[in-house]
């Protein structure tokens, strides 16, 4: 694992509104996207290995599943 597992609520909603981001831009926008979310040390790929892409809603199931963690 990279990046961290456990995130404040401010932390947690600039990942959502990255995430958003992220599901909407084009190739080039994302890696400036991705590299904003790594350096808040979230990597994607320390919770899925689909290219398929990560949703918000996924983002919801790592929290619930509490491989996230908001405090």
């Amino acid at each position: 694992m990279k990046g961290h597992r456990n995130f404040t609520k401010t932390d947690e909603l600039e990942l959502i509104r990255l995430i958003t981001l992220l599901e909407k831009a084009n190739r080039t926008a994302q890696k400036a996207i991705r590299a904003k979310m790594r350096r808040m040390h979230f990597h994607i790929r320390d919770f899925t290995s689909s290219n398929k892409g990560f949703t918000v809603s996924d983002f919801q199931t790592l929290k619930a599943s509490k491989e996230v963690v908001i405090s």
